[in-house]
């Protein structure tokens, strides 16, 4: 079952790409463990490069419900990577997403201080709004 969920996440309708993540976040949410198998994990993580919102908007909501979960995590860095990349995303709800995610990930999470450092820089970089947020 998980397998058809990580096949359409390759479909080119965005209704089915941001069910399938739906639908995994339900899975996953009952079994964490499953996202130590890589090929799950990566096709997941892959998504932050879609180019509908709506898709990426799934992803972050299907991390943070991930981060919220579990207790412990390998590997840190993905999460690091795909949260700097969401808090500069052109969605609204993705950037909030991220910054829900930077603080899973400080407030849970043993986090070395380089880690601290780019997280930090980038929610700071956040705090200029881009031109699209301006109130004119």
């Amino acid at each position: 079952i998980v397998k058809s969920f990580i096949s359409l996440l390759q479909e080119d309708m965005v209704k089915l790409r941001s069910n399938a993540l739906k639908a995994l976040t339900f899975i996953i949410d009952c079994d964490p463990t499953l996202m130590n198998q890589r090929e799950i994990s990566q096709a997941i993580i892959d998504r932050k490069d879609d180019e509908r919102a709506s898709v990426r908007e799934g992803l972050v909501s299907f991390i943070e419900a991930y981060l919220e979960k579990v207790e412990s995590i390998q590997d840190v860095s993905p999460y690091i990577e795909l949260a700097c990349r969401s808090i500069i995303d052109t969605g609204i709800s993705v950037r909030k997403g991220a910054i829900r995610i930077i603080t899973l990930l400080f407030n849970k999470f043993p986090l070395t201080i380089e880690q601290q450092t780019i997280l930090g820089l980038n929610l700071a970089g956040r705090l200029h709004p881009m031109e699209e947020d301006k109130i004119i």
